[in-house]
Order: structure tokens, then C-alpha cells, then sequence
């Protein structure tokens, strides 16, 4: 009773705000220049960055005029994909609405209400299949036998982004089934395993001004893809998210990596825990946006690798973006200072990856290509228990032979919400002088998957 009064309370508060908002902004042409300064330039901007909306950057940079209508049209396009944004995303749609609440009223008074209506409980999910061959990479042109990976993946998303003042929630059910199979001389039978249907985020978050608290279990990303990516499999704890100004944001927290390592095993995991720190930039021109993260497993001998080497990574991660047209150069490096590591550990490696053109889920037929090359130590990153995601071509396990070489890519929509994805890899092992290894390159890596979204 008291939380469906609180909730009723601060409804009422949104309505009066949402008036106030229009009869204020009715006191300023809706044809008039937004100042190069405003905040809404860099807004938009990152709105077109994550891909929520189409444009050109250069649009929006704050050094030509555009008008509070012609922004106001992209804030309406915005709101009609509220749904699939993020958070961050979706908080930014909500501030935009507000700012341009007369100016969604003219072009369509129901996009304006829409998009006040941040105490909306939603309910949206994915299906996605996925065919791997050699993943890890697992096998060489030493190997007699290829091995595939089949899996499904369905999900379904509960968010109620203000369930309760200045809180927010976010709750996943999570099913999967995956199989394991063998090509040319296999001798070992296919196997299959599934998952109970089971919540695999639980998450958390209450926002005050700039700082953004969230708790449980979360769905994080360190950097862009090397050292932590956890959409896929979410870790417990706490992180702290800081927006010190349009351009700067600070995030630090501590997580328990323990399930992420347990996905992969399927044995039990005790508790790894890890911190973690990032700075990132995003300019108000939309010339490019970076980002300087560090992350440290704080005790790496609760988690023994089969080798028998504790699980040791204090890394380094300098990300940055630089999009130019409808090209998008992206660059990752990273670094493992962990101490007690084997003498022939390679703690370097960095990705390169050029991006053209984009896709829209509401779009069929658009599409995006990539090419990249890659260039992973040994003990750079976690390339046996995929901490990370870089489409499982890391390397052939921590400690083992790296990886390095080319890959190419393709995402395209084939119906609305609905995308195929097709990657290939030619890689070899890192430096073959210090690991020892005895073979020349690993098998080519395919992976293609299906998803789709509501």
C-alpha cells in the first residue's frame, strides 16, 4: 500500500511537472537557435553514437545553427525507440523530452506524453541462435577434428525505471540450450545441456543527480570488449557511476566474477572477487570518445587454472572511438601487470576495428560492416573463461599460445527487429618463440547467430 502511494505521489509529480515544463518553454520560439553551448548538442550526439537514432554527428556539433524544432525532430524519432535503448539512453530521451516538451507537442502531442512517462513497467526479451565453428579457438592445422558449438539463448527483460522515487530495477529470466559437436574424424558423441529457466540479473539502481548507485546482479562492461563484458553473463556486487559534467564520466565498484567462471566450467566457483575503475570522455563535437579503465582480481588464488597457475589479471584498458562519416574507427589496448606471472607470459594485446555504416532494427535491410585486426598475449586477457567478449577469438586458453591475425563481419536486419550476425577469423598463435608452440595457424573461426528482439 505504501509503495502504490509513493508511486501515485510521484506520478502526480511528474504531471505537474510535465505542464510546468510546456508553459515555460511556450515563453521561447520553437524556431529559434539552440545555443552552441547547450547540452542537448552532446545529448544528441551520444544518442546517434549508441545508434538509437540516425544522423550525422557534424549535424549537432554546436558550430552551425539548428533550431529547438529541428532538434525537437530528432528527440521524437528518439522516443519512438524508447523501448530498446538503454539506460543511460533512455535517461537522456526523458531529459530531452522535458527540454523540448512544446516543441513534441506541435509535432505530435502523444510523442510528448510518451515520453514523460518514465514510471512505465516494461517487459521486452530476445531469441537469438548461434552457430560456432572453432570457438576459442580450439583447434589448428595440427588438429584432426573441428569442433561446433549450437546454442539458444532466450530472454526476457522486467524494467521499471521509477518503480519508487529516484529508483529503478531491472530483472532478466535467462533460458539457454547448447550443444557440442565434433566435424571430420570426431570420436566423441555430441553433447547437449540446458538450463532451468533462472534469473540472471537482478539488478537495482537509485539515482541522485549525477550519481548513479547500482546493486545486485548487474549487467557491466569495462571498456569495450577486452577485460569486462558481463551483458551476457551479469556478476554480483556494486558499482558507482559519476557524471561529472556532459563530457566526463567516473566508475568504480567491486563484483564477484564467480558465476561468469562457473557458466563455463559448470562446477561450482567460490567467490572472486575484483575492482574496478573508469574514466571516459565523450567530446561535445562528437569528434571521438575514450575511455582509461583498470581492473583487479583481488584474490586470484581462490580460482586455480588446469595448469595450476592462480587466476591473476591487474589490467590496464585504453579504449577509444573515432567516427568520421559513415566510417567508425575503433581501437582497444590492453595490459596485464598481475605479479607472479610465468616467464613466458604475454601480458599485451589490442584490437583494431573499422566500422562502416550502421544498422536500425525498425530498418529491414540495413547494414553494417566490419574488419579488424587483433593482437592478444597469452596472459593479456581471459581467453579461456570469456570475462570478456571478443567473439571467443582471444587466444586458445590463458597461459597457452594467443592469438593474432584478421577478421571480418556483418550485421544485417533482416525483418523488423530481427538481425543476422556473421563473423571470420584467420589467426595464428601470438609469438611462437616464447610459448614454444609447434603449430603454424589455428583453423579459420566462423560464428553466425539470429536474434530477435520485442
Amino acid at each position: 500500500m505504501i509503495k502504490t502511494k509513493l508511486i501515485a505521489i510521484y506520478l502526480l509529480a511528474i504531471l505537474i511537472l510535465s505542464f510546468s515544463s510546456v508553459a515555460l518553454a511556450s515563453s521561447v520560439s520553437i524556431y529559434s537557435d539552440l545555443p552552441a553551448n547547450h547540452w542537448a548538442y552532446g545529448a544528441v550526439t551520444e544518442l546517434i553514437q549508441t545508434g538509437i537514432v540516425q544522423g550525422d554527428i557534424r549535424e549537432f556539433s554546436g558550430d552551425k545553427n539548428v533550431t529547438r524544432y529541428e532538434i525537437a525532430q530528432v528527440v521524437a524519432n528518439a522516443i519512438t525507440k524508447k523501448d530498446k535503448a538503454d539506460t543511460n539512453s533512455k535517461a537522456l530521451i526523458e531529459k530531452l523530452t522535458v527540454e523540448f516538451a512544446n516543441e513534441l507537442q506541435m509535432i505530435d502531442p502523444s510523442l510528448a506524453k510518451t515520453g514523460n512517462k518514465s514510471s512505465d513497467f516494461t517487459i521486452s526479451g530476445d531469441l537469438r541462435e548461434r552457430f560456432r565453428s572453432n570457438p576459442a579457438p580450439s583447434s589448428t592445422n595440427l588438429s584432426t577434428t573441428v569442433a561446433n558449438k549450437y546454442d539458444t539463448l532466450a530472454r526476457i527483460n522486467f524494467d521499471d525505471e521509477n518503480f519508487a522515487p529516484n529508483l529503478s530495477y531491472h530483472l532478466r529470466a535467462t533460458d539457454t540450450i547448447s550443444s557440442n559437436g565434433l566435424s571430420n574424424n570426431a570420436t566423441t558423441a555430441p553433447t547437449t545441456n540446458s538450463t532451468a529457466l533462472y534469473f540472471d540479473r537482478i539488478e537495482v539502481d537509485w539515482k541522485n543527480d549525477k550519481l548513479t548507485t547500482q546493486a545486485g546482479r548487474l549487467s557491466l562492461n569495462l571498456g569495450k570488449n577486452i577485460i569486462l563484458w558481463s551483458s551476457d553473463s551479469p556478476v554480483d556486487g556494486i558499482n558507482f557511476n559519476y557524471q561529472m559534467d556532459n563530457d566526463w564520466t567516473a566508475t568504480g565498484g567491486v563484483v564477484d566474477i564467480a558465476d561468469q567462471l562457473q557458466s563455463t566450467i559448470g562446477t561450482s566457483v567460490p567467490s572472486v572477487n575484483t575492482e574496478f575503475y573508469s574514466v571516459q570522455y565523450k567530446a561535445k563535437t562528437g569528434l571521438f570518445n575514450s575511455s582509461l579503465a583498470y581492473l583487479d582480481v583481488l584474490d586470484p588464488e581462490r580460482f586455480t587454472l588446469s595448469s595450476g597457475l592462480d587466476y591473476r589479471f591487474q589490467e590496464y584498458d585504453w579504449t577509444t572511438e573515432i567516427p568520421s562519416g559513415k566510417f567508425l574507427l575503433h581501437y582497444e589496448s590492453v595490459k596485464n601487470v598481475a605479479s607472479y606471472l610465468p616467464t613466458n607470459a604475454e601480458t599485451s594485446g589490442y584490437v583494431a576495428r573499422l566500422k562502416y555504416l550502421d544498422t536500425d532494427l525498425q530498418k529491414p535491410g540495413t547494414t553494417a560492416f566490419y574488419a579488424e585486426y587483433l593482437s592478444m598475449g597469452n596472459w593479456a586477457t581471459d581467453s579461456t573463461y570469456a570475462v570478456n567478449d571478443y567473439n571467443g577469438c582471444a587466444g586458445d586458453g590463458i597461459g597457452q599460445d594467443g592469438a593474432k591475425g584478421f577478421g571480418i563481419g556483418l550485421s544485417t536486419v533482416i525483418a523488423p527487429n530481427a538481425k543476422f550476425n556473421i563473423w571470420g577469423y584467420k589467426l595464428k598463435p601470438y609469438d611462437p618463440a616464447t610459448t614454444g608452440t609447434l603449430f603454424t595457424n589455428y583453423v579459420p573461426s566462423l560464428q553466425t547467430s539470429l536474434t530477435f528482439r520485442f
